[in-house]
């Protein structure tokens, strides 16, 4: 037998190693199983543990429209915005904006659409009737956020939103802002960010408004087409490579799908979820050759 010729001419050394490697692979396929079934349960919890951030982040902006709306709101019950005067309106807002540092500007709008006043200056040539926040505002008579625009009246790029103003259920004007992109994306710093994960909120359009890390990067750039699906599709998670060449999990919340009318995801770097898992194995196989 072609076998049994070959192991007789071997040495003694040579059949002793060949008798060691054949005791010690099932217990290298052992370590290379647990090592694939233990990836295998960590790419699971941290496909479930990015959904979950990004549940959690959603929560988080969805309280700081809230407060934007509050602001809002107390704004739009001054008795010199009520009275209809535009000189007194636009003294006020004037005076009122710039202690709200999430805001770029404040305007009333009249039904038409019209600038009834705003806080760079007294009455404006704009007209924001086609606006989609404007009529959504008017038509829901809710709080209404729109997309990452430059605006009419300041030329700043802004998320504008829309307050309506009722008396007895009808709506007897609007009160608008644009928010400062750069505070909404202190506010996510200040929640903190773990280590190799990214934060990405966008507009119904594929705009990104807010960007953590590397905000000067991103915002006012547009999803990619092949990402366009996320934004109007069901919540879930997937593998991507972002545009900085990093392999991350995804886990995503369609604009439909927040109380905002926002795109939110947050993503974890392969490298920050399975290194340890990675390093663990390296030092397991390295343990096994040393006793083998």
């Amino acid at each position: 037998m072609p076998v049994r010729n070959f192991i007789r001419r071997m040495s003694l050394t040579h059949r002793l190693l060949a008798l060691t490697l054949a005791a010690c692979l099932p217990g290298l396929v052992a370590v290379g199983y647990g090592a694939v079934d233990l990836r295998n349960t960590r790419y699971a919890e941290v496909r479930a543990e990015a959904v979950r951030n990004a549940h959690f982040l959603v929560a988080e902006i969805d309280q700081v429209f809230e407060g934007i709306a509050g602001a809002l709101h107390a704004v739009s019950q001054a008795e010199a915005i009520r009275q209809g005067d535009s000189q007194a309106c636009a003294d006020y807002v004037s005076r009122v904006r710039p202690r709200l540092e999430q805001l770029t500007s404040i305007l009333v709008l009249n039904l038409d659409g019209s600038v009834r006043c705003y806080s760079e200056g007294g009455a404006s040539p704009a007209n924001l009737k086609d606006r989609d926040y404007f009529q959504q505002a008017i038509a829901t008579r809710k709080f209404a956020v729109g997309t990452y625009t430059a605006s009419r009246v300041s030329g700043r790029n802004i998320v504008p939103v829309a307050l309506p103003v009722l008396d007895r259920d009808a709506v007897t004007y609007v009160i608008a802002a644009g928010i400062n992109v750069e505070w909404l994306g202190a506010q996510l710093r200040e929640r903190g960010i773990a280590r190799g994960t990214t934060v990405t909120v966008a507009d119904r359009n594929g705009i990104i408004v807010s960007r953590e890390p590397f905000p000067e990067r991103f915002i006012g750039t547009r999803f990619r087409d092949e990402f366009m699906p996320l934004i109007l599709g069901p919540s879930g998670s997937l593998d991507v490579r972002g545009r900085d060449g990093i392999d991350r999990i995804l886990g995503y919340i369609p604009a439909q799908m927040t109380p905002f009318g926002l795109y939110v995801s947050t993503a974890i770097a392969r490298a920050e979820a399975f290194g340890p898992i990675d390093r663990a194995v390296r030092n397991g196989i390295a343990l096994f050759a040393l006793g083998s």
